[in-house]
């Protein structure tokens, strides 16, 4: 009985893990993982290149409907960042430009920038969800995506 509840669980995290089929455009995330001192399933995202001046408007959607993601895990911060990557990675305070941080909602909005003397420059949302757990962690990375608009 054991070995077939096993079997279960098992199948159960590859139907879960499993992509689904995406109804529009929205990007799934680059990376999701679980825990940290956030205590949050975290996800990230790299945008394509846009121009500088350019408004950037990220929402957090689910793939299969393209409908903006309101479900559990929930959304509990949401940033929009201008990354120079010639500053020391991971450290904010050197390597973001700008980082613009909404909670509890799934759109953030902020302008790409180039700063002075930059050469490795992109845009990347980052998203956290609560309640965190590896089957969380899974859910979102199969079925959560980010939608971009540019103007």
């Amino acid at each position: 009985m054991f070995a077939n509840a096993a079997s279960i669980l098992a199948l159960t995290a590859v139907i879960i893990a499993a992509p689904v089929k995406r109804a529009c455009n929205a990007l799934p995330f680059d990376m999701v993982s679980v825990g940290g001192s956030y205590e949050t399933v975290y996800g990230e995202v790299t945008l394509p290149k846009v121009p500088e001046g350019t408004t950037i408007t990220a929402t957090v959607v689910n793939l299969a409907t393209c409908e903006p993601y309101n479900s559990l895990p929930a959304v509990t911060e949401l940033w929009g960042n201008v990354i120079d990557l010639d500053g020391i990675y991971g450290d904010h305070a050197s390597d973001s430009v700008a980082d613009v941080k909404v909670e509890d909602t799934n759109t953030v909005s902020f302008v790409s920038s180039v700063p002075s003397g930059s050469t490795s420059l992109t845009n990347w949302v980052q998203a956290y969800f609560k309640p965190y757990n590896d089957a969380n962690a899974a859910y979102v990375k199969a079925n959560v995506g980010v939608l971009v608009s540019a103007t």
